[in-house]
């Protein structure tokens, strides 16, 4: 697209601050809120598909069929101001989920599990796979099925800095890497 990026990941809470003050540019992978259109400048092209899971200690004996009602009565770390699609966070609203413990980062939550202080972590699926083989603690955690649900992410650009023409620029290149097949070559090489 012919410019230079430069990321900084930063807590999730902070993340959406800088693009609501006009601090970035952008925010990555980000769902879709009313609360956020006020603010940011979504693409028109969906990022990527984000299975938002559960997951839960190897050894525990927890499940997951897909009804929420039943696992309202334990621990949930979530992360600070972050969305986990319309299912979850209406349940949460609706006090199905009773109990989430929030933190700032996955990391902390992985932590949190491992110590025994959470039941479950919710989380987009591949970004904490990505997580726990950087922090190598794969074997110790296992993703439950069924995904509470799949969620469209964007990129969301900040209003505050009138960058709809770079969004317009990112919609089509990223458009023509999908029709080229390319945009798939990089997601499978990425996450294998």
């Amino acid at each position: 697209m012919g410019h230079d990026i430069s990321i900084e990941i930063l807590p999730w809470a902070r993340a959406i601050n800088s693009i609501k003050l006009g601090q970035a540019d952008a925010i990555f992978t980000a769902f879709h809120t009313k609360e956020r259109a006020a603010f940011a400048d979504y693409s028109k092209e969906v990022l990527i598909h984000q299975e938002i899971s559960l997951f839960a200690l190897e050894k525990s004996p927890l499940t997951f069929h897909g009804d929420l009602t039943t696992i309202g009565q334990y621990q949930i770390g979530v992360i600070r101001k972050m969305s986990y699609g319309k299912k979850f966070d209406q349940a949460v609203i609706d006090n199905i989920i009773q109990y989430t413990q929030s933190t700032s980062s996955l990391e902390q939550n992985i932590e949190k599990l491992l110590s025994g202080r959470i039941d479950f972590v919710v989380s987009n699926k591949l970004g904490a796979l990505d997580t726990l083989n950087k922090m190598n603690k794969r074997a110790l955690i296992r993703v439950l099925s069924p995904p509470l649900e799949s969620t469209p992410s964007y990129i969301a650009f900040s209003k505050q800095r009138n960058l709809t023409h770079i969004r317009d620029a990112f919609d089509r290149h990223l458009k023509q890497l999908k029709q080229t097949g390319r945009y798939q070559e990089i997601i499978d090489e990425y996450f294998q």
